[in-house]
């Protein structure tokens, strides 16, 4: 299922719970006086009552998203919101009266007389609805700008590696065709494997493509075929120790560690 399909999905589910509680509380409030309690004709008042504030949840969040109540412009905005949860509150009960009426023809309460019970009920309802709209878009975003700071961090860092291949390569290159230059004469099958492995070396050290991190064991093949030619060059004066626990090998290290 899309992404977009579960978040509707959840505003559904989220307005479902909030009826059935509320027909719950009202259920037990008519229990409390002594009268019965019908749960056809409650569950669908309720229903009614909080699916049509619901209803409106998709033009908070573009509201939200395009006006959001920031620290810079909430002075004016914030009467803008008032004025929306003003506007909404006649419509709202316009809907519940509609449904209840129209559809189930029952006997309720003309609109002038819910308008006068509760609206400001309903408006403190609308603006549950707004803070809650503007915390989970303020959310989203604080995890939008760590997700592209975490990308610039990787390319920054990918970046920082190319300069620093950039500047090891001339270097190491040239130092190794000398060496293979004097050994080509004198020992031509040492120069030989020397030119394998810069060639593999260059060539796994250039690839594009490759993560910013690599196993342990990856880089240590790589780092075989760099100390291959250092002791072609340089013969016994070049000594290596090597203490590594193999169940380091599969772990993450940055690429040309």
């Amino acid at each position: 299922m899309p992404p977009r399909a579960w978040r509707w999905l959840l505003g559904v589910l989220i307005w479902t719970v909030l009826a059935l509680l509320s027909a719950s509380q009202w259920a037990v409030s008519l229990a409390a006086d002594g009268k019965p309690v019908v749960w056809g004709p409650l569950l669908v008042n309720r229903l009614a009552d909080w699916y049509s504030c619901g209803v409106f949840t998709p033009l908070f969040f573009w509201l939200v998203r395009r006006y959001p109540i920031d620290r810079q412009r909430w002075l004016r905005r914030l009467p803008m919101y008032l004025g929306v949860a003003a506007l909404l509150t006649p419509l709202k009960f316009a809907i519940h009266r509609g449904v209840m009426v129209g559809l189930l023809g029952v006997n309720f309460p003309p609109l002038s007389a819910m308008l006068t019970h509760a609206f400001i009920s309903e408006n403190i309802a609308f603006w549950c609805v707004i803070a809650a709209v503007h915390a989970l878009v303020f959310h989203q975003r604080v995890r939008e700008r760590e997700a592209m700071t975490a990308r610039l961090q990787v390319r920054l860092s990918e970046a920082q590696l190319d300069a620093l291949t950039a500047r090891l390569h001339p270097h190491f290159l040239f130092n190794t065709l000398q060496g293979v230059s004097t050994l080509v004469y004198r020992d031509p099958a040492a120069a030989d494997a020397m030119l394998g492995h810069l060639s593999t070396l260059l060539r796994q050290a250039l690839a594009r493509g490759q993560g910013h991190e690599v196993p342990l064991g990856e880089e240590l093949a790589l780092l075989d075929h760099y100390l291959a030619i250092v002791q072609a060059r340089f013969g016994e004066r070049v000594r290596v120790r090597r203490t590594i626990d193999d169940a380091a090998l599969p772990v993450l290290v940055p690429r040309l560690l």
